[in-house]
């Protein structure tokens, strides 16, 4: 397998990423108890959600965060993060710097995810690049939602392929 270049500091993919997350690198959780109410799998597990058009709500054990996409001219978006802690993870010991890695880390992640999508927008502006087909493996999230701007653009239903 070749160098590993998006999220480097994220284990492979043979390793179980979440125990790795949680005992490893740090920064995902605050290692509080959690919000009340969780099961074992939500214990320790995370949930990403996208609402169109622009917020995403990401829910961990301990907090959640709220990102905004500001769409500000072509090519360009600005986002807005906020972060809420549960009372009991506020009250966790030491949290005010087991805080300050959660914030370290979403903002490297956060770093290279940027640089990501900024490298596929060159490749998408290449003359060499005609279009082609999505991988039904990884981009069927995708293929949804570029049929959902669609039928909101067109007022036409589409068929989701």
């Amino acid at each position: 397998m070749g160098k590993k270049v998006v999220h480097v500091e994220f284990p492979s993919q043979d390793v179980d990423r979440a125990e790795t997350f949680w005992e490893g690198i740090g920064g995902w959780s605050i290692e509080s108890a959690g919000m009340p109410g969780l099961d074992e799998e939500e214990s320790q597990s995370a949930r990403w959600i996208w609402l169109f058009p622009n917020l995403s709500i990401s829910l961990l054990p301990d907090y959640m965060i709220a990102m905004v996409l500001f769409p500000d001219e072509p090519g360009r978006t600005k986002e807005h993060y906020d972060y809420f802690f549960h009372p009991s993870t506020r009250a966790a010991a030491f949290f005010e710097d087991r805080a300050s890695d959660v914030y370290r880390f979403w903002h490297q992640v956060n770093g290279e995810d940027i640089r990501i999508v900024e490298s596929v927008q060159r490749g998408l502006q290449n003359r060499a690049y005609r279009g082609g087909r999505m991988c039904f493996r990884f981009e069927d999230t995708i293929h949804r939602f570029q049929n959902h701007v669609i039928e909101k653009m067109t007022s036409r239903a589409r068929v989701h392929e």
